[in-house]
């Protein structure tokens, strides 16, 4: 039999929607590894943005802005410690380097993670004000050594006129050193001594040394005429000039001006004569001494040319001391000098640039200030975010925080709960097993009350059995005693009277009732023994 077709069932329009957004999403996900990375890094939540695909990209830009600063930051250490001379190992530069880019990334992201989803901007402005003066030194200390990489060439020129001017303040600090001033003064010992042996035997009194220390006064005493002289012209032509009126107040004919600077040139034509004539005198001494010395110059002089030669060794060995250790100075500070290269170095060079040219000066504050903007960014790019109005993502970030919050107190109350039902568990097992133990010892007790009263009543029965048993045999012995004194008694009786009355012979033994033979002197009878048993020991009933 044919049967109609049946019409093939409609699809779920709902199943449909989420089969097509899973299946986008999974797409979104293996396509975009690296903006979901950056995403992350900029501190976003992959899982909300999986779903929310369009907020994606601004997320992306933050991370990406965070992770060029951490780049930068790690080729800037790099460089800082290959030029500082820290490692001339290039392997271990590029690790210490990775590892300040991944803390710089790290403090840039705590940076922006900090400031969470404050919206009061008193508040926002006070959190990201110590971020943000962290952030310009993060900018200064990457954007340091990368001046340093930019400007290279410069630096390099100007380092090496920074050692030649240092290596020159080195020389004239050794110039002006006492061991440089005893060289010299060494040096020209010498070479007086090798004068005075070039010079041979002579009777030149420019030789004696008295002649010497006369002329050394003449010379200091011209100096001095010299400069006197040259006072008393200026002083003279300033008179002249005032009297003439050419110079001074410019009126002619000598007033009191012209009359003081007279006196002036008066005065310095004195101090001028005046040392002129010790000139004069210091002359004449020489000359006489001159005259004095000459018949012994030929013999002082041989004697001079003999002390040169014997001092002239020391001296020599004293100058090639000195200049031994000058030298060792020099190529010290000149080494010193050289190997002046280091990031100090470089820096001082950079200032030293930027101070003396204004062109460079601006393009290294240009470079400075892209670094600090880089690094201040992410942060000022938060600020503006938290002041805005909330995107999307913010409202699902706070909606799942909400929720997770929820979450996590109902997952602590729960689990609160659950620590005290175990609490009150155990707490109700401990109550059942002492309410246990407490009927235990109360029982054990019972029992051994029970026991104490059972034991007692049975002693006391014991000793009452005992007692009655003992009673029986006291009396059945007192009985038996009584019997035995009452015969005893008359036998002795009937023995006394037939003593008395029939003056008979008493019998030699008389019988008691119970056969037992008696003394015939009278005494009385030991009565019969009762024997009494002690009580049986309560412990072994």
């Amino acid at each position: 039999m044919h049967r109609p077709a049946t019409a093939a069932p409609r699809p779920n329009p709902r199943i449909v929607t989420t089969q097509t957004r899973s299946a986008r999403m999974t797409t979104d996900r293996s396509s975009r590894p690296v903006a979901y990375f950056f995403a992350q890094v900029g501190g976003a939540r992959r899982d909300v943005l999986e779903r929310m695909p369009g907020q994606l990209p601004r997320q992306a830009a933050m991370g990406a802005v965070i992770m060029t600063t951490a780049v930068f930051a790690a080729v800037s250490a790099t460089y800082a410690l290959l030029i500082a001379d820290v490692t001339d190992v290039l392997l271990f530069a590029i690790v210490f380097g990775i590892a300040w880019g991944i803390a710089i990334l790290n403090l840039d992201r705590m940076l922006v993670m900090g400031m969470g989803k404050e919206r009061n901007p008193k508040r926002l402005i006070m959190l990201a004000i110590p971020r943000v003066f962290l952030a310009l030194v993060i900018g200064v200390v990457i954007s340091t050594p990368l001046m340093l990489k930019i400007f290279e060439p410069e630096v390099d020129a100007q380092l090496q006129k920074n050692i030649l001017t240092q290596q020159e303040e080195l020389r004239s600090q050794l110039q002006g050193s006492t061991t440089a001033s005893d060289l010299a003064a060494a040096k020209g010992t010498l070479s007086e001594l090798r004068a005075t042996i070039n010079a041979g035997p002579t009777t030149d009194p420019a030789a004696n040394s008295e002649v010497k220390a006369i002329q050394s006064e003449i010379d200091a005493l011209a100096k001095t005429a010299s400069t006197q002289k040259s006072d008393y012209e200026k002083a003279r032509a300033a008179a002249l000039a005032e009297e003439d009126g050419t110079g001074g107040t410019g009126v002619a004919g000598c007033a009191a001006a012209c009359v003081a600077k007279q006196r002036v040139a008066n005065e310095a034509q004195a101090r001028w004569d005046a040392t002129t004539q010790q000139i004069a005198a210091k002359e004449a001494k020489k000359q006489q001494t001159i005259n004095a010395l000459r018949p012994q110059l030929l013999e002082e002089s041989k004697q001079a040319i003999a002390d040169a030669q014997r001092d002239l060794p020391h001296v020599q060995q004293t100058v090639n001391d000195l200049q031994q250790k000058v030298d060792a100075a020099n190529g010290t500070s000149h080494e010193v000098a050289l190997n002046n290269t280091g990031l100090i170095a470089r820096l001082q060079a950079l200032s030293d640039v930027t101070a003396s040219d204004g062109t460079t000066r601006m393009a290294r504050l240009a470079v400075a200030a892209l670094f600090i903007c880089l690094e201040l960014l992410p942060v000022i790019f938060k600020v503006l975010t938290n002041l805005g109005k909330p995107t999307a993502y913010d409202n699902a970030i706070d909606q799942i925080d909400d929720i997770e919050t929820d979450q996590a107190l109902a997952d602590w109350h729960r689990t609160q709960a659950e620590t005290q039902r175990v609490k009150d568990e155990e707490a109700e097992e401990l109550d059942h097993a002492r309410e246990k133990r407490n009927i235990r010892r109360q029982v054990e007790v019972a029992a051994e009350q029970d026991q104490a009263q059972h034991h007692e009543q049975t002693l006391r029965l014991v000793n009452k059995e005992v007692a009655e048993h003992q009673r029986e045999v006291v009396s059945e012995a007192l009985a038996e005693w009584r019997d035995a004194a009452r015969a005893a008694a008359g036998v002795r009786m009937n023995a006394w009277r037939q003593n008395v009355v029939g003056n008979g012979p008493a019998p030699k033994h008389v019988h008691d009732p119970t056969g037992q033979p008696m003394p015939a002197n009278g005494t009385t009878p030991p009565g019969p023994t009762v024997t009494v048993t002690s009580l049986p020991d309560p412990g072994t009933i």
